[in-house]
Parts: structure tokens; sequence; C-alpha cells
């Protein structure tokens, strides 16, 4: 399941949806439902491995690299450190458009291989300022992307 936030800077996108995925991490833990969210903050540019090098550190999974580690290595880690986790996972990615160099190979692994690889049932939520980034997203991703869309207003 995906879904994507689009907005002007300053509409409130990233505060609605952090307070949200708190509240339902709240709910659940009340309910003894297990979930886990983690919010991947892309304020900056940055290629597809530094993204990815990014999510691994969030997940314990990795070190800080500048160089030297293959995309395929990270991505192993990341399955690598998810492969034991089996409640729901809501990955929140902010700024999802400024992923510049191999943005199709982030969205692949995200979209594709990471959630056949993972025994957690996956919730990608993206947040962007351009309201036509999905335009830009590469057809075969685009298309098994099960999208909703809440545009904020200013």
């Amino acid at each position: 399941m995906s879904s994507w936030r689009v907005g002007k800077t300053g509409t409130g996108k990233t505060l609605t949806i952090s307070y949200f995925l708190n509240l339902l991490s709240q709910m659940c833990q009340a309910r003894s439902i297990p979930m886990r969210h983690l919010r991947l903050d892309l304020s900056t540019p940055r290629p597809c491995f530094r993204a990815l090098n990014d999510l691994a550190c969030l997940l314990n999974a990795s070190k800080r690299y500048k160089k030297g580690i293959s995309l395929d290595e990270l991505m192993l880690r990341i399955e690598q450190a998810l492969k034991d986790y089996r409640g729901y996972l809501i990955l929140f990615v902010d700024e999802v458009d400024h992923v510049r160099r191999d943005s199709d190979t982030f969205f692949t692994f995200l979209v594709r291989r990471l959630p056949q690889a993972i025994p957690a049932r996956l919730i990608l939520v993206f947040a962007s300022n351009r309201l036509d980034w999905p335009d830009h997203l590469d057809p075969r991703v685009k298309s098994f992307l099960k999208m909703n869309e809440l545009i904020f207003k200013p």
C-alpha cells in the first residue's frame, strides 16, 4: 500500500503525517498490534546511494558510507535488518522527489523488492512539494503503486 501527499512548503505535510503516525502507533500499542514507523528525511537532494544508506542507518543496519559499498549491499542490509519483523512497517519518505540519481532504482527497491523480501506489512507514505512528482516516475513503478493522493492546500 502506498500514499503520497503533495503541497507547497509550509502547508503542514510533515507535521500532519508525523502526528498521525505517532497517534496510530499509540493506538496500535494499546491493542497489542505490532507497528513501527520510520521517517526517512530527504530534505536535501541526494542520490539513491545516500537515500538507501540513510534508510539503512535508521534501521541500524549500516554506518554512514561515502562510497565503497554497492547499492545491492545496502539493499541486502536493509532486508536483513527487517527479516524478523512481522508487524506493520510504515515508511514515511519526506521530500521523496529529492532522490536525484538512480531514483528508479530507489523506488523499485521500495515498492517491488522490499515488500517481497520481508515478512512485515509495508506501508509507504511519500510526501513532496512538487505537485507533478508522480508524473516523473517510471511507468512500471507507478503502475505497481496503489496510490492514494492527498493535496495540502496553502
